[in-house]
């Protein structure tokens, strides 16, 4: 009724996160369902003294490639193994609009000369595997979506994370 869990009533995952955190359409079972982990904490920005900016979200704060705070660990509520695979999602460079205010990208988002801001989440990942995802299909536009699955998860580095070379590298070249 109160919307907060009992201290004690879930076990958390072991880096103190809630499982089953896995939400729709990432829990279908044809998805491909993308996590996201830290690649970058500091930039400098314009507006700074000393010209550098750190962020943090408390869950292995300040160390590259640890899971982001934001990112389902998994599994879904039924028990299946999701995400299925993690890419970069915080805090990754994009080009600034001319648009952009500092309301919508405050400036300590934003590097020093003002072209690019530094956002997070798992919307920044999944294109990440897109166009991965893209370039694989290129190579052998044959393939079947369970043999792609199966490419990904074989061919991932340590922690679930996609490797683009690796699963790139394991596509034979297909022939017309």
């Amino acid at each position: 009724a109160t919307g907060t869990f009992a201290a004690g009533s879930i076990t958390l995952n072991s880096d103190g996160s809630v499982p089953g955190t896995v939400s729709e359409p990432a829990t279908a079972s044809g998805a491909i369902a993308i996590g996201a982990f830290r690649t970058r904490f500091a930039w400098d920005y314009e507006l700074a003294t000393p010209l550098t900016t750190r962020k943090s979200d408390g869950i292995g704060a300040g160390v590259p490639g640890n899971l982001a705070n934001f990112s389902s660990r998994g599994p879904t509520r039924d028990g299946r193994t999701k995400p299925d695979l993690y890419a970069p999602g915080a805090y990754l460079a994009g080009s600034l609009s001319s648009d952009a205010t500092t309301t919508t990208i405050p400036t300590v988002d934003r590097d020093s000369g003002g072209l690019h801001a530094y956002l997070e989440g798992t919307s920044a990942s999944a294109p990440v595997v897109s166009g991965i995802l893209a370039l694989l299909l290129q190579r052998n536009r044959l393939l079947l979506p369970s043999e792609v699955m199966a490419l990904l998860i074989s061919t991932a580095a340590t922690g679930g994370k996609v490797d683009a070379v690796a699963l790139i590298g394991a596509v034979p070249i297909q022939v017309d």
